[in-house]
């Protein structure tokens, strides 16, 4: 779906809920300068950073020393 970035700004809740169902391309003269689009879930609910940090779990190596990677990190 395509909205103005004046209808963006008029009904701006009104896009926000439709972001939930399909993606909202932001129109200004004529160019798409931006895309809204929902989380990916049919709920509102609230960020769970709890989740967000178990799906990494197995990503970022057990024995990683962060004191090394931080000065590694000032020196470059």
């Amino acid at each position: 779906m395509q909205v103005t970035l004046t209808e963006l700004k008029t009904d701006t809740e009104k896009y926000i809920d439709l972001a939930g169902k399909k993606n909202i391309f932001v129109m200004k003269d004529g160019l798409a300068v931006a895309k809204i689009t929902g989380t990916g879930t049919d709920t509102a609910a609230p960020f769970d950073k709890v989740a967000a940090v178990k799906s990494l779990f197995g990503i970022i190596p057990g024995d990683l020393d962060f004191d090394a990677l931080k000065t590694e990190r000032i020196m470059s």
